[in-house]
């Protein structure tokens, strides 16, 4: 699943379990479950940051 978000130029895409540890660029607390991420570039944000 893929969204475009004014908060980044880029397309973000689902991901529900990170690999490595994530921070959330949104509000800046590490990220929980699952959250929208950028393929291009290091943008994370969690779904609450998205509403």
């Amino acid at each position: 699943m893929e969204i475009q978000h004014f908060s980044h130029h880029h397309p973000l895409v689902f991901i529900q379990d990170h690999s490595a540890a994530a921070l959330c660029l949104g509000c800046e607390k590490p990220e929980e479950g699952w959250s929208y991420g950028c393929n291009q570039c290091e943008f994370i944000v969690v779904k609450d940051v998205l509403s």
